[in-house]
């Protein structure tokens, strides 16, 4: 089947993330894949091995790299001639309420139009059971006369579930905490068995400082120490602030958690 992804960059990184997740793993059960982001420059540390260069079939330029995955740039599906060649693909998602290019929405008019999913953000709350999978008739504008379904990811039977790679629970189950300490060691944490591990991501007004000041706090019966491990982005500038704020304590409080701050380019799997 062939899938076209649509993606907007916001005020953090976390909606390329998922888009870039679910792209791959789409790739990697043998679908295919286009990726279309406003802002391609996330990728080039999130996927550094996607390279661009003109796409004969397209007539466009596009990124390449990842089994299946073709990453398009977001204003090329804007300003589609009516001569170019391109047809929306078998399913259309529209990531977290992006609004896709009316230029495209156009292309989707057809016979038997492709199915229109509005993939929304993962949540606990009841209302994503109630939600998930209603349809959202089109009724103005170029897609007039479409239907989205909404697409809510959960954690019961009665909602889209959660996103996995195909070997993710064997690669879970043969982890080891050898593994685990040079994964950490090679990301440049000094983590040993025993000591603790916080992944931080968060927008810009999250209480991080609060957060690390509690850990290197908090009074309990032993000096464990705790690493922080911060996303880029946000959590690494608040971190790093707080860091900075803290580097004139000589020592510790006692039982007090130190905090190492590091900003690993891969998520923490262990």
């Amino acid at each position: 089947m062939l899938w076209d992804l649509f993606c907007r960059v916001i005020d953090n990184f976390g909606d390329m993330g998922v888009c870039w997740h679910l792209a791959s793993d789409l790739g990697q059960r043998g679908h295919q894949v286009r990726l279309w982001v406003d802002d391609a420059r996330v990728l080039q540390w999130m996927a550094p091995q996607v390279s661009w260069s003109a796409d004969a079939d397209l007539g466009l330029q596009t990124g390449r790299g990842q089994p299946g995955v073709t990453v398009c740039h977001w204003a090329d599906a804007e300003a589609l001639p009516d001569a170019h060649p391109l047809t929306p693909g078998d399913v259309v998602i529209e990531a977290f309420g992006c609004n896709l290019p009316d230029a495209f929405v156009a292309r989707m008019q057809r016979p038997i139009p492709p199915q229109w999913v509005n993939l929304e953000y993962l949540s606990a709350e009841d209302y994503v059971e109630r939600s998930h999978g209603l349809p959202s008739p089109v009724w103005h504008g170029p897609g007039a006369g479409l239907r989205k379904r909404f697409f809510y990811p959960g954690f019961t039977s009665a909602t889209g579930g959660l996103l996995r790679e195909p070997d993710l629970l064997a690669r879970r189950a043969a982890w080891d905490t050898s593994a685990r300490q040079a994964w950490l060691h090679r990301h440049g944490v000094p983590w040993a068995p025993g000591e603790g591990v916080v992944s931080i991501f968060c927008y810009a007004n999250a209480p991080v400082d609060a957060l690390l000041t509690y850990l290197i706090t908090r009074q309990q019966p032993d000096a464990t120490t705790t690493h922080a491990l911060l996303a880029h982005g946000h959590a690494t500038k608040l971190g790093l602030a707080w860091q900075s704020a803290h580097a004139h304590v000589a020592e510790p409080p006692p039982h007090a958690r130190e905090v190492t701050a590091a900003a690993p380019r891969a998520p923490l799997t262990a």
